[in-house]
């Protein structure tokens, strides 16, 4: 996205300030879009639950599938220690 963002303004510099400018204002909302989602997914929708296995040492186990759509799935499940509260 901002590889775009920019070369509209190396186009409308050189080439066409009109059609550059054009093409910029379209790649910056397209850009601003794009990035008000990802700070949306992470701020609203981007969790994985997560399970206790065991208590001491406190243990979490997590499941996720990444799989990026296309390829088939790929379901994985990470332990991890819990350093949270109450541990």
């Amino acid at each position: 996205m901002l590889i775009a963002l920019l070369s509209s303004l190396v186009f409308a510099f050189d080439v066409s300030l009109l059609w550059g400018g054009i093409f910029f204002g379209v790649f910056l909302m397209m850009n601003f879009f794009y990035w008000r989602r990802k700070k949306e997914q992470f701020a609203y929708g981007d969790s994985n639950g997560g399970i206790i296995i065991s208590e001491k040492p406190k243990l979490i186990a997590v499941a996720t599938d990444l799989s990026k759509g296309f390829a088939g799935s790929y379901p994985v499940v990470k332990v991890l220690s819990y350093k949270g509260k109450g541990s």
